[in-house]
């Protein structure tokens, strides 16, 4: 089975999300990796068939294109994507 990994500052946001649950839909293992907080709203960590969203702060100051690659590391040996978008 393929492995996908999205990482990004706003991918905690329903819409983007949703990229990634279809992706699921279509049967390729699929993480999305973004911030605990967007604006006012607040994720936790979930998980459905092929989908697991994962809360990490890799993105923050100063600004939210910088990365925490230590973190991000981290999470790519434990996941040993295929692909990472």
């Amino acid at each position: 089975m393929k492995k996908l990994i999205i990482c990004g500052h706003s991918v905690s946001h329903y819409r983007q999300r949703m990229l990634g649950e279809a992706t699921a839909n279509l049967g390729v293992k699929t993480t999305v990796i973004g911030p605990r907080d967007w604006g006012d709203e607040h994720y936790d960590p979930y998980i459905k068939k092929n989908f697991f969203f994962r809360p990490l702060s890799v993105a923050g100051p100063p600004s939210f294109y910088s990365f925490n690659l230590k973190k991000f590391l981290r999470t790519l040996s434990m996941f040993r994507p295929a692909v990472i978008y």
